[in-house]
């Protein structure tokens, strides 16, 4: 990643909508109550996350270029190794 002072922030935001329903008034924001995060970066910091969860970076307020690369990333046989079923059958793929 490459963003200058102005545009070198990423937000991510609290998933739960629940979160949202009764959200008191806070004087500072901690790592308690927030319902955002905002993190700094710097060239060559490689931010990995959950695809699921909400972000956003800020318009570009610098004069540079920011230039950030993203992609996704799955292991192989996860679903037999990583993330195994919690059930068993006979589920079949495809139309028959």
């Amino acid at each position: 990643m490459a963003a200058g002072p102005g545009s070198d922030t990423i937000t991510i935001d609290d998933p739960r909508p629940q979160a949202a329903v009764i959200r008191p008034d806070v004087n500072k924001s901690t790592a308690d109550n927030a319902h955002q995060m905002h993190l700094k970066v710097h060239p060559g910091n490689i931010i990995i996350f959950l695809s699921w969860l909400p972000h956003s970076v800020d318009y570009n307020k610098s004069f540079g270029r920011r230039i950030s690369i993203s992609f996704n990333a799955m292991f192989s046989n996860f679903a037999d190794t990583i993330a195994k079923p919690q059930w068993e059958g006979n589920v079949k793929s495809g139309v028959s």
